[in-house]
């Protein structure tokens, strides 16, 4: 029996996705930091987020309105900077 080489490798993928997964999970214990620091300001910072989702939401009724075959991000992405960074927006 031939003695096997071990292979592993850190590959970009490999890397993107240990990232990805780190950014992702921060969603869930960040908050709990955060409130730590501004207790008593809470909920003015809930209100905060809270309008700008509202105000994010209304642009893409916006963007939906004025571009009834599709809107969103890949449509006006390509209207604006062409095919590439229509698909690039699209994959985010």
């Amino acid at each position: 029996m031939q003695p096997t080489r071990d292979t592993r490798q850190l590959n970009w993928l490999l890397a993107w996705a240990i990232v990805f997964c780190d950014i992702g999970t921060s969603v869930y214990y960040v908050p709990g930091i955060l409130y730590g620091h501004v207790r008593d300001a809470t909920p003015f910072f809930v209100l905060l987020t809270t309008g700008g989702f509202i105000l994010l939401g209304l642009k893409y009724i916006e963007i939906s309105w004025r571009n009834p075959e599709g809107g969103g991000v890949v449509t006006m992405t390509t209207k604006a900077f062409g095919p590439m960074w229509g698909c690039l927006g699209g994959m985010l």
